[in-house]
């Protein structure tokens, strides 16, 4: 029987979309692989990090949701509207979620315009003005120039369709707005009704359709159970030890869910809400996965998780415009 495309009923549009993870002993095919899309990452690339258990856990790890289908973001059918400019705004991990959108459209991309970390400096330069791009004890970082780091970046389609992280201008120029809190701050409640009364109202006056987007905490099992894993992250040289906060939905995605029913006035008026069931303890398909050589707790490999999330924001574009 024929599913339709997850988030066709516009009350599924407000709610986490069902559904179970589940990792395919098969290894599956992905559209790109170890930095050869133009926008990923080094950091983000545990092939390129020489990863590569990571790797084939993160690419066979799969979202199967229920009672609806998630469509393939490169396919010719589910090719973004002509002539939308699409915003994705946060912190890096709906960065991720774009840079996972950017590459699985590839065979619609016309022009690809990250703004990638700069080599060197402007005279007068001294050494301690050098840019490089954090690497945080990460393997094989590259830390400027092409798959470095960005902090805005733009994507052109062939259609005039253009995706867009980062400031990319006034509100009035949106289209559609793809945002969420992301996970700095430990007051996930208060830091969602913030932002839902700053930049979405703001948005919602000039007309742009508005997704919200819960992206997902989950770090690493604790052996204590506390809820923490205590790594080692070599920098520049010099260890440091921090702790990984394992997966908080009762904490961070339940205080996003409270301010957006709280705020009902505005709640009524987003396009829809982006979060999926049940993606907890799979720390093996992070980049920290193996820490205390690759430092990073809170990113997945790509190709991977965040590919998931990108057809699960495609599903409700497609679904919305």
């Amino acid at each position: 029987m024929l599913m339709l495309p997850c988030y066709s009923r516009r009350d599924e549009r407000f709610a986490s979309l069902p559904g179970s993870w589940t990792a395919s002993p098969h290894k599956s095919f992905a559209s790109y692989w170890n930095l050869s899309c133009p926008m990923e990452w080094s950091k983000y690339s545990c092939e390129h990090q020489g990863a590569h258990a990571h790797a084939e856990h993160s690419q066979k790890l799969t979202f199967v949701p229920s009672g609806c289908s998630l469509p393939d973001v490169g396919s010719q059918s589910y090719a973004l509207p002509r002539g939308r400019r699409i915003v994705f705004n946060g912190d890096s991990l709906i960065r991720q979620i774009f840079i996972a959108f950017a590459c699985l459209m590839s065979p619609h991309v016309k022009r690809y315009v990250p703004k990638w970390q700069q080599c060197g400096c402007s005279a007068p330069c001294q050494p301690t003005n050098m840019q490089s791009w954090p690497c945080h004890g990460t393997l094989n970082c590259i830390e400027c120039g092409p798959h470095s780091g960005f902090e805005t970046a733009s994507v052109i389609l062939e259609s005039g369709c253009s995706l867009y992280f980062g400031d990319v201008g006034k509100p009035l120029s949106t289209d559609v707005y793809i945002v969420e809190t992301g996970v700095h701050g430990d007051r996930p409640r208060d830091m969602a009704k913030a932002r839902l009364r700053g930049v979405v109202t703001n948005l919602l006056r000039a007309n742009s359709t508005v997704v919200w987007l819960i992206t997902p905490q989950d770090a690493f099992k604790s052996s204590s159970g506390n809820g923490f894993y205590n790594a080692t992250f070599l920098s520049h040289g010099a260890s440091q030890t921090m702790s990984c906060v394992k997966s908080t939905p009762a904490i961070r995605s339940a205080g996003e869910w409270q301010a957006l029913h709280n705020e009902t006035d505005i709640f009524s008026k987003l396009a829809g809400v982006v979060e999926l069931d049940g993606l907890s303890d799979q720390g093996d398909a992070k980049i920290g996965g193996g820490v205390g050589t690759h430092g990073d707790c809170q990113h997945y490999c790509m190709p991977g998780v965040p590919d998931i999330l990108a057809r699960a924001v495609s599903a409700m574009l497609r679904a919305v415009l």
